[in-house]
């Protein structure tokens, strides 16, 4: 699955803008519904991967992504996936605003990891 995560429609606070932490609780939704393999924002990720915030921009293996869309691709059951997100799609939309976009994916091909400055 493809999920892409924006900002609150003409955000003016801290919680209307997607964080570091709410990047992780989504991936670690994700693995906990079985990927396989994840992607942020076109970086593969692995148990060493931080993801951070460094301003308002957005840090992955120490290299910037793209935000808003925040872009996470998954592989593996994509029922078990997206339904693994709907209690934590479900509250950041109703109590922060915050947008999801979930896409079933007929095929996802996940670039390999590459150690930060490579």
């Amino acid at each position: 699955i493809t999920v892409e995560l924006y900002d609150e429609f003409g955000a003016t606070t801290s919680s209307s803008i997607i964080h570091d932490t709410d990047i992780r609780d989504v991936i670690n939704e994700l693995f906990g519904s079985g990927a396989k393999g994840i992607t942020l924002g076109g970086q593969r990720l692995i148990v060493t991967s931080a993801v951070r915030c460094s301003g308002s921009l957005i840090k992955v293996n120490d290299r910037l992504i793209t935000v808003n869309p925040v872009i996470i691709q998954a592989v593996g059951d994509p029922d078990l996936l997206n339904s693994g997100l709907d209690i934590i799609k479900n509250n950041m939309e109703l109590n922060r605003g915050i947008r999801f976009k979930i896409t079933r994916e007929s095929m996802l091909k996940l670039p390999a990891y590459s150690p930060s400055g490579e």
